[in-house]
């Protein structure tokens, strides 16, 4: 059975396109992505609503650049620790292929993306990482996000 992590980034100002989140791999312990929590703390409200596309790429070049970001393990399990490390709010990277598109509208809190086992997990080892949750376009104005990343190692 698979061992779920989570890795979360709090209040980061964000002001351009850069990758929200960014992964590199273990060699011996690939990846499912499970799903992106995210909610924003500044444009509650705001007038200008917008819709912002976030991109799950494999295989990227570049970005890596933000701070680290602590793997947590859901269950109990003794000696268990993470065969992926996350940074938040690293550079934009770029290339890779692009495996989903989530659109997200700043007002929603909460899940922005569950897969689906069946249809929309992806998945990833050492040989197509990293993975980067890419920021698409800039907001149109500053906002501030809190987001989290699930995953599981097969």
């Amino acid at each position: 059975m698979a061992v779920f992590f989570t890795a979360s980034q709090d209040a980061q100002a964000i002001t351009t396109a850069v990758d929200l989140l960014f992964c590199t791999v273990a060699a011996d312990k690939p990846v499912t992505l499970w799903g992106l929590d995210i909610a924003n703390t500044t444009d509650l409200g705001d007038a200008n609503e917008e819709v912002l596309k976030i991109g799950i790429y494999t295989g990227v070049t570049g970005g890596g650049s933000g701070t680290a970001l602590t793997e947590n393990c859901t269950w109990d399990v003794p000696g268990t620790t993470a065969g992926a490390a996350w940074v938040g709010q690293a550079t934009a990277s770029t290339g890779g292929t692009l495996r989903k598109t989530i659109y997200w509208n700043v007002r929603q809190a909460g899940p922005a993306w569950v897969a689906i086992h069946e249809l929309a997990t992806v998945r990833c080892n050492a040989a197509n990482d990293p993975i980067a949750f890419r920021l698409l376009a800039a907001p149109a104005d500053s906002i501030t996000l809190s987001y989290e990343v699930i995953w599981s190692e097969v």
